[in-house]
């Protein structure tokens, strides 16, 4: 469970990435690429920014550049597709969505239109992206071409149907300086989630007070830091429980937890077993 500013996510020659997921969890990341996920079940969790949605199925959210957004951990894997574009995409017309963001980044079904007889946004954007998917996953000939044609779509449909707001120099700026202070602190727990991390330490690293960095720290990721660590070191024993033959007692140590009782009460939290009940399913898969 990285958490991090995602870098040279998409080719740079055809800079669109689609593709369904089930994953249970994904840590708090962003980057510059536009996201955009239509939830294929219902009960999908994500996070934006400072706030958590509950997604039925058919939901859309469209995920701005530069917004920190995460999956937080689910019992069940619930199937979503996720279409990431940069903007380079769109070639000379890149300006028309750089510096933007979605105030009102939730598509319903039951989103109206305010004009008679047309469709309300969430039809006509949810019937884009499944021609999307669609080409993607039939791959027939000039398939490369037909996605050029559905995002043109697409980008025509953003501008003139979806809500934007425009970023200031000053708001920009300020949004990447409160990034690279949040991609400091990531990377801090990254190196030494193993110890006890106190707030004094990580506020110092973000160059915040402890009071700033706390409310720093939800604000931008939605979660408290607590939290995020638990979340963390939980991913961290996962992969130690799939992937060595370390005892839970190891794992317990290993994966930044002073005792037992606490890693046991965390984890059954977060994954909703215990740790030794999820190794043994895991073991007989």
């Amino acid at each position: 469970m990285q958490a991090l500013h995602q870098k040279f996510l998409l080719d740079i020659d055809f800079p669109l990435l689609v593709f369904i997921t089930d994953t249970q969890e994904f840590p708090p990341h962003w980057h510059e690429a536009v996201e955009i996920v239509y939830a294929l079940e219902d009960n999908l969790k994500i996070g934006v920014n400072h706030e958590t949605h509950m997604l039925k199925a058919r939901d859309i959210i469209l995920i701005g550049g530069g917004d920190v957004h995460f999956f937080p951990p689910q019992s069940l894997p619930i199937p979503r597709l996720i279409i990431q574009f940069d903007l380079s995409f769109y070639e000379s017309f890149s300006t028309l969505l750089r510096d933007k963001r979605f105030p009102a980044a939730l598509l319903r079904e039951s989103t109206e239109s305010a004009v008679p007889g047309e469709l309300g946004i969430h039809s006509v954007m949810e019937r884009q992206l499944l021609e999307i998917m669609k080409e993607s996953e039939q791959k027939q000939d000039g398939y490369k071409l037909a996605l050029k044609a559905r995002m043109f779509d697409l980008l025509i449909l953003l501008l003139r149907r979806v809500p934007m707001e425009s970023l200031s120099s000053y708001e920009n700026s300020r949004r990447l300086g409160r990034l690279a202070r949040l991609d400091k602190v990531l990377q801090h727990v990254e190196h030494h989630f193993e110890r006890t991390i106190l707030l004094e330490e990580v506020a110092c690293v973000a160059n915040f007070s402890v009071f700033h960095f706390t409310r720093f720290f939800r604000e931008t990721t939605g979660l408290t830091f607590g939290q995020y660590v638990n979340q963390y070191r939980i991913a961290k024993a996962v992969d130690y429980l799939v992937n060595s033959s370390d005892t839970v007692t190891e794992i317990v140590y290993k994966s930044g937890f002073s005792n037992a009782k606490t890693f046991n009460r965390v984890f059954r939290q977060i994954k909703g077993c215990s740790p030794t009940v999820f190794k043994k399913a895991v073991s007989e898969v």
